[in-house]
């Protein structure tokens, strides 16, 4: 979530939104879980890590919150 943050801060975009953190962290998620290893046979999917990218970006939201 922090270099998405770094990359909208160029185009004047803020995510403080725990519901757009939510989604951007979901769709990141199911894009590195199941499109990435379509394309890298090195790869493998976790259903569990989609819930860490949100669960991650939860902590970020609760810690931009606080500054």
């Amino acid at each position: 979530m922090a270099y998405c943050g770094i990359v909208f801060e160029n185009y004047h975009i803020r995510l403080i939104k725990l519901w757009q953190i939510i989604l951007l962290m979901t769709w990141c998620g199911i894009f590195w879980e199941y499109i990435t290893p379509i394309f890298r046979s090195d790869t493998t999917s976790d259903p569990l890590d989609i819930l860490a990218y949100v669960c991650g970006g939860i902590i970020y939201w609760l810690i931009m919150m606080r500054n």
